[in-house]
C-alpha cells in the first residue's frame, strides 16, 4: 500500500479537477497530487506535487488536511492506496498550461457531471464539501 496526497483548490463552489496522463485509459479527472516519497511528510509531499504540478509555491498555512481513506488506485485497480487529501482557497486565476503530466485542466463546479471524476472526488471530496454550509 502506498500513501498519495490529493490537493482541493477551492473557489465560488468550484474546484480544479486535473487529467492526468496515467488516466489517459480511463478518462477521469482527478484532483493535483501524487505519491509521497519515502520519509517523505504529507504536507511536504502535497507542497511539492503542487509546485510540480502547477508551478506554485504553497505555504503550510494555506491549506488544511480535510479527508483520509483507503481505496483502489485508479490506474491500478490491484493497488491500494492510502489518500491523504488537502482543502486549499489558494487563488488561481488562470488554469495553468497542460504539461508533460497532465492533458488538461478544468475548474468542476458542484452539480456538473460527475461521471468524468474518480471515485476520490466522487466518492469522498463531494460528499464532504456537500456538507460544508459554506464552500
Amino acid at each position: 500500500m502506498i500513501d498519495v496526497v490529493a490537493m482541493c483548490f477551492i473557489k465560488n463552489n468550484s474546484f480544479i479537477i486535473a487529467l492526468p496522463r496515467s488516466s489517459k485509459n480511463t478518462n477521469l479527472y482527478t484532483l493535483i497530487g501524487g505519491k509521497v516519497k519515502e520519509n517523505e511528510k504529507f504536507d511536504d509531499a502535497i507542497i511539492r506535487e503542487v509546485k510540480e504540478e502547477l508551478f506554485i509555491d504553497l505555504k503550510k498555512e494555506e491549506f488544511k488536511l480535510i479527508l483520509e481513506f483507503q481505496e483502489h488506485a485508479g490506474s491500478d485497480p490491484n493497488l491500494m492506496i492510502n489518500m491523504h487529501m488537502f482543502l486549499t482557497e489558494h487563488d488561481i486565476d488562470v488554469l495553468p498550461e497542460v504539461n508533460d503530466e497532465i492533458l488538461d485542466y478544468k475548474w468542476f463546479n458542484i452539480g456538473d457531471d460527475e461521471s468524468i471524476l474518480c471515485d476520490s472526488i466522487k466518492l469522498h471530496l463531494l460528499p464532504y464539501l456537500k456538507n460544508k454550509t459554506t464552500i
